[in-house]
């Protein structure tokens, strides 16, 4: 039946009867325990696809913010900017900035992509 049907809840289901069968028992009690434990399996991923949707949403918010920060500091301060492309200094600094900020891009990345998929 799992074949024809691939449900990880069906699968749960048919689990938990086949061990009904071999061993015995309360089937109301073994129902009731399995609707609860589906139950609380579909409220725990709706908390979890929210967390992902808020990891989501503060790295999309870091990524994008060096670059808003940039922009705001250049129309404050277009000397300073100036400077930092100017000095070799500065060019080292917005160089090794870059570089961070892209390997923080991929650790991020890397954290908030999680399949909730069975």
């Amino acid at each position: 039946m799992t074949e024809q049907f691939p449900s990880p809840h069906l699968r749960f289901f048919v689990d938990a009867l086949d061990s009904f069968a071999r061993g015995g028992g309360n089937p109301e009690g073994l129902l009731t325990a399995l609707a609860t434990t589906l139950q609380e399996r579909e409220e725990l991923r709706g908390e979890l696809e929210a967390k992902i949707a808020e990891a989501t949403f503060s790295g999309i918010f870091l990524a994008v913010l060096p670059g808003i920060l940039a922009l705001v500091f250049y129309q404050l301060q277009p000397q300073l900017w100036l400077n930092l492309t100017r000095e070799p200094l500065g060019q080292v600094g917005l160089v090794y900035g870059a570089l961070s900020w892209i390997t923080g891009l991929f650790f991020l990345r890397s954290l908030v992509r999680i399949n909730l998929d069975d």
